[in-house]
């Protein structure tokens, strides 16, 4: 969607027919970016995450930063995935950290990954995402989530 304004789903049958309902779920993004902006390869220059996004470690010297709010005391959780699609070979180290860059939580994978930290107070927090030991170009996409 490229611009504010009123959009409406339309669900009819097809060839078919069911009386069975269905769940319909919106997603949207507010106030913030689908995809990363570049550079934001330190704190001071991370890019707001509100709830999801597109990004890309672009070389092996890339470092994507994205800021999250927390609104009190509670986990944050982050899910990344990958395109790499890699279960045997890790592409990315994720980390959580804290404003002065203390690691909270750390993983290294090559696929779908999620990520957790405990926070004991509302603050800003960061997600950092750069190479592990091989390196990917691949897209990834990192859907972010507060639990108070």
């Amino acid at each position: 969607v490229e611009s504010a304004g009123d959009y409406y789903l339309v669900v009819e049958d097809a060839y078919y027919h069911s009386t069975e309902q269905y769940a319909v779920t919106l997603n949207p993004f507010s106030a913030g970016i689908s995809s990363e902006t570049e550079s934001n390869d330190t704190i001071a220059t991370a890019d707001v995450l509100t709830s999801s996004l597109t990004a890309q470690i672009a070389s092996s010297s890339d470092k994507d930063y994205f800021a999250i709010t927390a609104s009190s005391a509670g986990t944050l959780s982050v899910t990344i995935d990958s395109d790499a699609d890699s279960s045997y070979r890790d592409y990315y180290t994720a980390s959580i950290v804290n404003s002065l860059g203390q690691v909270l939580s750390s993983k290294q994978f090559g696929d779908t990954e999620t990520l957790t930290a405990s926070v004991e107070s509302a603050g800003d927090y960061y997600l950092v995402v750069e190479d592990a030991y091989y390196h990917s170009t691949e897209q990834y996409e990192v859907v972010y989530n507060f639990i108070a």
